[in-house]
């Protein structure tokens, strides 16, 4: 491409290179441009893509919790009961949430293509959500309420490294507040003997306290392949 400037002509020059399996995630496509500041002086500019694989190999893998990646979190000024701890959205970032989810000791397993486990650990518990899992492409459909009718179905997107040792699940704000209104309601379960998970009032009392605390969010959970 040419552009001009006064009386003279500059030349734009380009250039794409493509490596296979270049990151982790799959191929990379690098574009290097050649172009003109405010000087009209030379300057490259990089642009670097990663072409992950629109299909996942999850049937039989294990992942533990390794970190969360908060993006842009807004919430109401207001303290919640989340999880067992005291949360405001409002003052929380992704260290935070990081904090309480390695306190947690979240872990996720795929023992076959149609099913997932969510466990957590807490005062030397466990506790498990299984459900049956729906794959198209990246996206992922936990369909929890299948197995028990008042918890939410959990839609979120997910990328997976090439040899398969990380994972990323990928959430936004619905994603993340069905996701926790099941981990929360079945903690409540094993912890208060007055919860009962069956009645649709209660957990949906946990749902609304949750989604009107979180007005916006964007969140990656980043897993790690299980040791055997």
């Amino acid at each position: 491409d040419n552009a001009v400037y006064g009386d003279k002509t500059y030349c734009y020059a380009s250039r794409i290179s493509h490596t296979p399996n270049g990151s982790p995630f799959g191929d990379v496509m690098t574009s290097l441009s050649l172009g003109m500041n405010d000087e009209y002086e030379a300057v490259e500019h990089f642009t670097k893509i990663v072409r992950v694989s629109p299909s996942l190999d999850l049937a039989g893998k294990k992942y533990d919790y390794k970190e969360t990646i908060v993006t842009n979190v807004e919430g109401e000024d207001k303290d919640i009961n989340f999880m067992g701890y005291t949360v405001n959205f409002a003052q929380m970032d992704g260290s935070e949430l990081d904090k309480l989810l390695r306190a947690l000791l979240f872990d996720i397993e795929f023992p076959d293509a149609n099913t997932i486990n969510y466990s957590y650990h807490q005062n030397n518990g466990k506790q498990t959500l299984d459900a049956p899992i729906n794959i198209e492409g990246n996206k992922i459909t936990i369909a929890m309420s299948q197995k028990v009718p008042t918890l939410k179905d959990v839609v979120f997107y997910a990328f997976q490294s090439v040899n398969g040792n990380r994972l990323h699940l990928c959430m936004d704000k619905t994603a993340f507040v069905n996701f926790h209104t099941n981990m929360q309601a079945k903690l409540m379960e094993a912890t208060n003997e007055q919860f009962d998970i069956a009645n649709a009032d209660a957990v949906d009392a946990i749902y609304n306290t949750i989604n009107s605390a979180v007005q916006a969010i964007k969140v990656n959970f980043v897993m790690e392949k299980a040791k055997k």
